[in-house]
C-alpha cells in the first residue's frame, strides 16, 4: 500500500498534525487507536470502514466522515481496497474548521454531509477527479488554507494544553492562576474548542508518554514506570492504561502490540 504524507504550512501548523493519503490493499484488516486528545477527518474513496467502540457500539462507514476526540480506544476493521485521504487535527484545531463545540464530538463519527455537506462535498469531488496521491494532498492542503485563513487560537487554550503536557504535573487550579484565568473560564474553553476537560486531556497526554515509554521497556521495570508517570499506585497504572488501550500495561509489553496502536497527533 502506498502513503504518502505532505508538509503542513506555517499557518496550518498550530491547528493540525498531519496530513495524508493512501492507496492500495491494506496490509493491516484492523488496527486500534487509542485517544490522544486530537480528531480525524477522512475523506473515503475505497472500501468501508467499519468502527467498533468500546460500549461494543458498531457503525460502517462508506463515506466521508469525522471522528471526534477519543476518551477511550476503538477497533477499526476496513473492507476492501484501502483508498483514503486524512486530516489529523491537534487537540484544540478541528474547532475552527467545523464550528460546532467539540464536545458534542467526544467518541462519535458522523458523516460529513450530516454535518455540512456544503462545506465538504467540493473538495471531496475535486480530490475523487484523480488517483494521484500527492494531487489530492495539494488539493486538501489549499483547500485548508482557505478554510483556517481566518482562525486564530484562542489565546489560552494552547498555553494551557503546553503545561498540561509538562513532565511535572501541575494542577488545572495552578495552571490557571499561571495564566490569570478562573478554572471555570478554562473549562468553557475547553469544552468548546478541546471537547474533554483540561483534566482528561492531562490524563490522555500522560498515557500516550506512558506509551512511547513501554515500546522499549522490559516488563519488570513497570512499577518504576507507573512511579515515573505519577500515578497512585500499581492498580491505578493498570486500570487507567487499561481504560485507554484496552490492555494492561504488562499485557503491552508482553504481547508486543504497541505497532498496532496508531498515535494520532
Amino acid at each position: 500500500m502506498e502513503i504518502a504524507f505532505q508538509n503542513i504550512s506555517h499557518h496550518l501548523h498550530p491547528f493540525v498534525a498531519a496530513v495524508w493519503a493512501s492507496q492500495g490493499q491494506e496490509e493491516i484488516r484492523s488496527e486500534r487507536i487509542v485517544p490522544d486528545g486530537g480528531s480525524c477527518l477522512i475523506f473515503n474513496f475505497g472500501g468501508a470502514v467499519s468502527i467498533t467502540r468500546t460500549n461494543g457500539a458498531l457503525a460502517t462507514w462508506k463515506n466521508n466522515f469525522f471522528a471526534g476526540p477519543a476518551t477511550s480506544y476503538l477497533d477499526l476493521k476496513y473492507h476492501g481496497n484501502f483508498e483514503q485521504v486524512g486530516v489529523i487535527f491537534k487537540p484544540f484545531g478541528a474547532f475552527h474548521l467545523m464550528k460546532i463545540p467539540m464536545s458534542e464530538f467526544i467518541d462519535s463519527e458522523f458523516e460529513l454531509d450530516v454535518i455540512n455537506k456544503q462545506k465538504f462535498q467540493k473538495i471531496s469531488d475535486e480530490m475523487a477527479s484523480t488517483e494521484c496521491l500527492h494531487r489530492r494532498l495539494s488539493m486538501l492542503c489549499n483547500w485548508l488554507e482557505a478554510a483556517f485563513a481566518q482562525a486564530s487560537e484562542e489565546s489560552c487554550i494552547p498555553a494551557v494544553t503546553s503545561l498540561l503536557q509538562q513532565p511535572d504535573e501541575i494542577s488545572v487550579k495552578e495552571i490557571a492562576g499561571q495564566i490569570g484565568r478562573s478554572q471555570q473560564h478554562i473549562a468553557r474553553l475547553f469544552n468548546k474548542h478541546v471537547g474533554v476537560s483540561p483534566k482528561k486531556l492531562q490524563r490522555i497526554f500522560r498515557f500516550q508518554k506512558v506509551l512511547r515509554s513501554l515500546s522499549n521497556q522490559p516488563c519488570e521495570f513497570l512499577t518504576t514506570t507507573a512511579y515515573q508517570y505519577n500515578y497512585f499506585d500499581q492498580p491505578h497504572f493498570n486500570n487507567e492504561i487499561r481504560s485507554f488501550s484496552g490492555f494492561t500495561p504488562s499485557q503491552l509489553t508482553k504481547q508486543n502490540v504497541l505497532g498496532s496502536f496508531r498515535v494520532i497527533r
